[in-house]
């Protein structure tokens, strides 16, 4: 079953806590903060930054996620957020605009090639000494593993398709090595393990890679142009 149709059967798929990966970054967070939640979900992490009294600008590209978004947010004009119905993969990200971008288990969601390229975008978009937060899955990953031989599943270096959705992996140290003129303040590769949730109900693991990156590699006297 392909997530964006999870997101239209379900209200609740991911829970209502904020991730740790959103705990974690928060902690590094500015006072009143702009942030660029990056596959959003139903919100968790859009709304608990959004309670921080960060402006959030919250980009999915399942209409059902983001209606359900609308619906929990109803009523609280304090939050200051920004529904994108959208594919990030085909948006113009403007330069210079973010103290953070945020991707928990979202890059996933595509080729490696429009990964790579939208990491590009994505380092434009943040402020000198902005933030990056990533959680994905690697190869360590099972579905991975298991499907990586599979003519009629693999679509591409690292990526396959799955239940509908295109998944891509990243390779054990790339992100280490993407992030080398980062200042990083958080990096860490190994295993989680999930109890299951709509779609995939069975307690399972999952092998990911988390990075907390200050991006000081942006040149202040060239900035980066909008792209």
């Amino acid at each position: 079953m392909s997530l964006n149709r999870l997101y239209s059967e379900f209200t609740d798929l991911w829970g209502y806590h904020p991730s740790a990966l959103a705990k974690r970054v928060a902690r590094e967070l500015p006072e009143g903060a702009t942030i660029l939640d990056i596959g959003a979900g139903e919100g968790r992490d859009t709304i608990f930054f959004a309670s921080l009294g960060h402006k959030v600008t919250a980009v999915e590209s399942s209409e059902a996620a983001v209606e359900t978004i609308r619906k929990k947010t109803e009523g609280r004009g304090n939050l200051k957020i920004e529904l994108i119905a959208d594919d990030v993969v085909y948006m113009r990200l403007k330069s210079d605009e973010y103290d953070l971008a945020f991707a928990n288990m979202s890059l996933q969601f595509m080729t490696r090639g429009q990964r790579l390229e939208l990491l590009d975008r994505i380092r434009s978009s943040v402020k000198r000494g902005g933030l990056i937060a990533i959680m994905q899955p690697t190869v360590e990953e099972p579905a991975w593993k298991k499907l990586q031989h599979n003519r009629d599943y693999v679509a591409g270096l690292c990526t396959i398709r799955f239940r509908g959705d295109v998944m891509n992996f990243v390779q054990v140290g790339e992100y280490r090595q993407e992030f080398a003129k980062d200042q990083v303040l958080d990096y860490w590769e190994g295993s989680i393990e999930d109890q299951g949730h709509p779609g995939f109900e069975k307690p399972h693991t999952h092998c990911v890679v988390r990075v907390v990156a200050r991006n000081t590699s942006k040149s202040e006297e060239n900035p980066a142009k909008t792209t």
